[in-house]
């Protein structure tokens, strides 16, 4: 407990630093971190209190006794007001929401009044992945415009992109999102193809990092059971993806219904199925979505997975469903757990336990 109390000081204090460091970016007034998203630092006033609403909180976290008890500590360690002074800068950005990302490695600024979005980088590995990510996918998908930039700052700015928020998704929205997914990615995987920018890879070695993993290696041993026969041996196509495509990263825009890719940091070269699997586990794990789920398991998405295996001279078959589950998420475990701390593997682990013992004994 005194472990955790000392962590979560220091992630405090971290993220107060960062409000003073970017401040310049800020409009003038009194600012607030929320105590249920300790990621957000906002100005404490009624416009921003509703967009934070509207935009930043999806869901409200669960009330309860422990809930409850937290409360009150992060209330007496959270401090009780930031403040940001009128200096009369006219080259200020005036933002009235910040947003750190994971690690803290890049930092959001939102300007509701201007409909802009302020990024700002600390890495220069991070800054210069940002602006190669966007030139080369912006070619394929809907991505919100960088309308300017500074290399020397490690800043940019782009269009903010006003969409309609996940709880007010229809049966309608989810479909319209999954069937526009599976459009785009047929599209963007035939130019690949077609101008010879598809690797190959086989999942053999990955199997076998999982499987001396201290902490995944029952999971490298039921997934290397379940996959389609030979293919942890066979040459797979690998395209560069997304690699985060879940509901905070796909936004529907408000006046025409535009779908929109956002939080391209975790692409690269990934198994073909990969960005198709990511929505549909993230859906189902965690956001409690089983939808895709359940459809992509009776049949509902054969048709499109036919014609994308097809692109690289596959055959989808139906016996295989969760086989085909199994060959993503190794390359997921691979490329984005099996890397972080023991600690942090186990939280995967126990979030995914059950979900996939479960799914795999569907078959």
């Amino acid at each position: 407990m005194i472990s955790k109390l000392n962590k979560y000081i220091e992630y405090v204090r971290k993220i107060t630093g960062g409000f003073y460091a970017n401040r310049c970016h800020l409009k003038p007034g009194h600012y607030l971190m929320s105590t249920d998203h300790e990621k957000l630092i906002f100005r404490d006033d009624p416009d921003t209190s509703e967009n934070i609403n509207k935009f930043f909180i999806e869901t409200p976290p669960k009330r309860s006794i422990l809930n409850s008890y937290k409360d009150v500590v992060k209330r007496f360690i959270l401090p009780k007001r930031l403040v940001v002074n009128d200096n009369n800068d006219l080259t200020r950005f005036n933002g009235t929401v910040l947003y750190f990302s994971s690690g803290q490695h890049e930092i959001r600024i939102f300007n509701f009044e201007a409909k802009k979005v302020l990024s700002v980088y600390k890495n220069d590995i991070r800054w210069m992945k940002h602006l190669e990510n966007y030139h080369y996918f912006n070619r394929y998908f809907k991505m919100p415009e960088i309308t300017s930039h500074d290399d020397e700052a490690k800043t940019s700015v782009e269009e903010m992109i006003l969409h309609k928020p996940q709880r007010e998704w229809t049966k309608d929205d989810k479909y319209k999102v999954m069937d526009e997914i599976f459009g785009l990615y047929k599209r963007y995987f035939r130019i690949c193809i077609q101008e010879g920018k598809v690797g190959t890879m086989t999942l053999k070695h990955m199997l076998e990092s999982l499987k001396k993993d201290p902490v995944l290696d029952e999971f490298g041993f039921l997934l290397e059971r379940k996959l389609p026969p030979n293919w942890d041996m066979m040459e797979l196509p690998f395209v560069k993806q997304h690699g985060d495509i879940w509901r905070n990263n796909v936004l529907l825009k408000d006046d025409d219904e535009k779908i929109f890719f956002i939080d391209w940091e975790h692409a690269g070269e990934y198994v073909f199925l990969f960005d198709l699997f990511k929505w549909i586990d993230l859906e189902a794990v965690f956001n409690n979505n089983s939808l895709h789920l359940k459809e992509y398991l009776r049949g509902g998405y054969d048709k499109e997975f036919i014609e994308l295996f097809s692109l690289f001279g596959l055959d989808f078959e139906k016996k295989y469903r969760t086989g085909y589950y199994c060959a993503y998420f190794i390359d997921h475990l691979y490329k984005r757990v099996i890397t972080k701390a023991a600690d942090r593997k186990a939280v995967v682990k126990m979030s995914y336990s059950r979900f996939l013992v479960e799914l795999l004994d569907l078959e």
